[in-house]
């Protein structure tokens, strides 16, 4: 007989209804910079800056502004903003309209002719079509224009840029349905040029970063130190055929645009803040404008929102998984605070503003904040692990190094990156099946058009709480095994009992920093799982630790 336990299903509902209050008093401001401190010590590298009613309760840097130096982030670090950018961009276009150069009732096709100009594309007649030429600036505002999103870097230049978004349908009509795409805002940047006669960044530093006191922000303009901007070394980085680590060395097409890459520091993203609670930059009947949400909660650069508390909040985030960026720039209205970082690392494409902003929330309203493991010890150069390959197994490949005095493990293997998410996945076989789950996922799955045959076994490897849009879910993450191999599902309950599977990707390569735990152990930590697992490198073994198993990779002689 099959072993039994209790139907996971029924252990969801009951986490659902016996979730931790969130009231309480906040905690003290040490406990947000020791949640950056263990997000640090397993790969976090980014600015912080946390107030409350104007009173600073974090402003520090954490982690390497450069690994191949060592060299530290500060608070002051430059770093790439990413998306955050839009709001510039839509500030620019309202300053415009206060100043009576254009409305944003204004048509695109009235702009399209000086843009083609400016970018040496020749329009033959008829080329632009009259529902891109209907588009208004309103529409190209608020995402809801109908236009494909495109990237500037994926063309040699702007010429072959808007010949590519002249030549493609809308993906629906005009001011019908929220699209976020960046080309709405690189359209936005070339008007703003059109119109004003200077370059994009110029406009937006005379006429809003000076007003408004920002001193480091920008691109070409700002006169920088190298040493003070972030450089951006994520694994993901590596894709590029040309060195994209400092923003500055990037060539056009990863530069400044209207939809992103500005670059700033948290004080000067702080001080834009106090700049739009005045007139300094915006009338108030621009401002309101500026948040007024119009589809999908998106108003013009910012999303708007509501907290589970029933406070207003206004926000947006950038990231940018191939150059490895991540940023959250958190307004809370009601509540008086303000919440941004920057960071030179997306930790595995899983570091996301919400993931941050819910965390913070938790430690000042009160909730449960899911830390990583702390470092017990500090790695001296004696110390350090030597860099080499391990084998697991399974002939999966592991790689230890050393950058910036952090160790590093990283694989390619979707195997091996299982087992350091879920070390107990070696013992899935003998973990208890749930059958009622595994009848559920098999109705769910038969309807599926896959290669990979019938169900085997389902078993649980993890499980966790998280809020979505307000609202607690419980997910389950279940290891599925088929006739023709095996995959990782997620498994999401919400509060109304509704239950969704997922299949989770397998990203093209894992890296994780290591946190010194001492006697050789390490701990990795996964912002995606909120899993941490134990990881020992002793003289030519390293040793992946989980509760029920262990699993030994031996070191590849050269």
């Amino acid at each position: 007989m099959k072993p039994r336990h209790r139907s996971s299903i029924f252990l969801l509902i009951a986490l659902l209804s016996s979730r931790a209050a969130t009231a309480g008093p906040p905690l003290a401001a040490a406990t947000l910079d020791d949640l950056f401190t263990r997000l640090a010590a397993h790969g976090f590298s980014g600015a912080v800056l946390i107030t409350r009613h104007g009173e600073t309760l974090l402003r520090k840097g954490y982690g390497l502004a450069d690994r191949t130096t060592g060299t530290q982030v500060t608070a002051d670090t430059v770093f790439s903003t990413g998306s955050i950018t839009k709001q510039f961009t839509a500030a620019g276009i309202l300053r415009l309209e206060m100043d009576g150069k254009l409305s944003t009732g204004d048509r695109l096709g009235q702009f399209l002719p000086a843009i083609a100009k400016n970018v040496g594309l020749e329009l033959a007649p008829g080329q632009i079509r009259d529902d891109l030429a209907a588009v208004t600036l309103h529409q190209l505002l608020s995402h809801t224009s109908g236009i494909d999103n495109y990237y500037l870097d994926q063309f040699p230049s702007w010429k072959e840029y808007l010949a590519e978004i002249l030549k493609q349908p809308l993906t629906a009509p005009p001011g019908t349905a929220f699209s976020y795409s960046n080309s709405n805002y690189d359209l936005l940047g070339k008007i703003i040029e059109a119109v004003s006669g200077v370059s994009y960044e110029r406009y937006l530093h005379d006429h809003l970063f000076v007003p408004a006191g920002l001193q480091s922000t920008g691109f070409d303009i700002p006169v920088w130190r190298r040493e003070r901007i972030a450089r951006y070394q994520d694994w993901t980085t590596r894709d590029w055929p040309f060195p994209v680590a400092m923003p500055l060395d990037r060539p056009p097409g990863l530069r400044l645009c209207g939809s992103g890459e500005m670059l700033s520091t948290v004080d000067d993203l702080y001080k834009w803040h106090q700049a739009l609670l005045g007139d300094r930059v915006l009338s108030a009947a621009a401002r309101e404008k500026l948040f007024r949400p119009v589809l999908d909660s998106y108003a013009y650069g910012w999303y708007t929102g509501t907290t589970s508390r029933g406070t207003r909040v206004v926000f947006h985030g950038g990231f940018d998984t191939s150059l490895g960026t991540s940023a959250g720039f958190y307004r809370y209205l009601d509540d008086d605070i303000v919440l941004i970082f920057l960071a030179n690392t997306n930790m595995n494409r899983q570091l996301n503003k919400e993931i941050v902003a819910s965390w913070v929330e938790a430690v000042l309203f009160g909730g449960e904040v899911p830390l990583p493991p702390a470092p017990s010890a500090s790695l001296t150069t004696a110390s350090l692990p030597q860099a080499a390959r391990y084998i697991l197994p399974s002939g999966a490949g592991l790689e230890v190094s050393v950058q910036g005095g952090q160790v590093v493990l990283t694989t390619e293997d979707p195997a091996a990156m299982l087992l350091l998410v879920f070390p107990n996945a070696a013992a899935a076989d003998s973990l208890p099946e749930d059958e009622q789950m595994t009848r559920l996922f098999r109705g769910w799955w038969e309807q599926q058009k896959k290669d990979l045959g019938d169900i085997v076994s389902v078993r649980q490897l993890h499980m966790l709480t998280r809020d979505f849009e307000g609202e607690p879910e419980l997910q389950m993450f279940l290891l599925v095994r088929f006739a023709r191999g095996e995959q990782l599902v997620r498994a999401i309950r919400s509060s109304a009992g509704r239950l969704f599977f997922n299949v989770e990707k397998t990203p093209q390569r894992l890296e994780l920093t290591l946190a010194p735990q001492g006697n050789s152990f390490y701990s990795a930590w996964s912002l995606r799982f909120q899993t941490a697992t134990r990881i020992e490198i002793a003289p030519g073994v390293l040793t992946i630790h989980g509760r029920k198993a262990a699993t030994i990779a031996r070191r590849q002689e050269l």
